[in-house]
């Protein structure tokens, strides 16, 4: 862990780096840590899918603030063509039971041709 944090603090810039923090930081529980880097990626690269869903289920699985889940979906909406995100929606869908949007959503990911099963 130490070890990508001292190559952060050497190259700022280094995604690839800031990811493995991120999965470690989750896989060690440290949820708020994960969530830093998250948006530290999304600060350098604002339409990076993969920051996106991370910070998502951060909130949505780990922290289990669908509120907060909810807002970086309406925060990152221009990429909702992204499968990924789509996915996201999704699941925040099911669990607030909003069978509507899962239609709609269902549509789109067909559309797209993913075989993602709600």
């Amino acid at each position: 862990m130490k070890i990508f944090e001292k190559i952060i603090s050497i190259v700022k810039d280094d995604i690839i780096a800031l990811y493995e923090v991120d999965r470690l930081n989750k896989r060690m529980k440290r949820i708020d840590v994960a969530i830093r880097y998250y948006n530290k990626i999304l600060e350098k690269s604002a339409n990076d899918s993969k920051a996106i869903v991370g910070l998502f289920y951060c909130y949505y699985d780990d922290d289990n603030d669908i509120q907060k889940a909810g807002e970086v979906l309406r925060k990152y909406s221009r990429i909702q063509n992204e499968e990924y995100y789509l996915r996201c929606c999704a699941q925040l869908c099911k669990k607030l039971r909003r069978t509507e949007d899962i239609k709609q959503i269902k549509e789109r990911l067909m559309k797209m041709g993913s075989n993602y099963v709600i």
